[in-house]
């Protein structure tokens, strides 16, 4: 089916900061470096490209707050958007403002 006046949320979408962030076993290679640099070049052209439809009304980033917090176990797929060791804002937050 084919809806073509309603808008859509596009959910779920992160990228790596770090190369543990990217399966071993995955059958793709990333077209960005799993670096924090990497992640927000991804989120900026995402973001760009998103402008590019007038139906996308927004999107939201899976899991922004993954960060490790000591004796605690955590998912760590190294996605969130701080540094999993000082908790400190990594570079992509700045392309939510943008």
């Amino acid at each position: 089916m084919n809806f073509p006046g309603k808008k859509i949320n596009l959910v779920e979408v992160a990228y790596p900061n770090n190369s543990w962030g990217i399966p071993d076993n995955a059958s793709y290679i990333p077209d960005y470096p799993a670096t924090p640099q990497g992640q927000a070049a991804f989120m900026k052209d995402f973001i760009d490209t998103l402008r590019e439809f007038p139906n996308v009304n927004g999107f939201m980033y899976w899991y922004p707050e993954e960060t490790y917090t000591p004796g605690r176990n955590v998912l760590t797929l190294h996605r969130g958007v701080f540094d999993i060791h000082t908790g400190r804002a990594l570079e992509v937050i700045n392309t939510f403002s943008e």
